[in-house]
């Protein structure tokens, strides 16, 4: 399989409790996510952040992602999401 681990930009929080996703992807990855703006077509997109507690509310899954490379080939990998409450101090 791919090394398709990219480190994201994490975006800073102020002290502040709010809904988050982790994500734990095929190479045992951490990285959390909270809800950002949505785009010009309306989808939401998310920012990765670095929260100092996380409490989880359900476990979502696996979650298999497509990603299509410059060369036309598409990779499929699997990550496992987890709903949750990040806290940021």
């Amino acid at each position: 399989m791919a090394n398709l681990r990219i480190e994201p930009n994490y975006v800073e929080v102020e002290s502040a409790v709010m809904k988050c996703l982790k994500t734990i992807d095929h190479e045992d990855q951490v990285t959390y996510w909270i809800a950002g703006k949505e785009d010009a077509d309306g989808n939401q997109t998310f920012n990765a952040v670095k929260p100092n507690k996380f409490t989880l509310v359900e476990d979502l899954g696996e979650v298999e992602m497509d990603e299509e490379l410059s060369n036309g080939k598409t990779i499929t990998y699997k990550s496992h999401d987890y709903d949750g409450i990040c806290t940021f101090y």
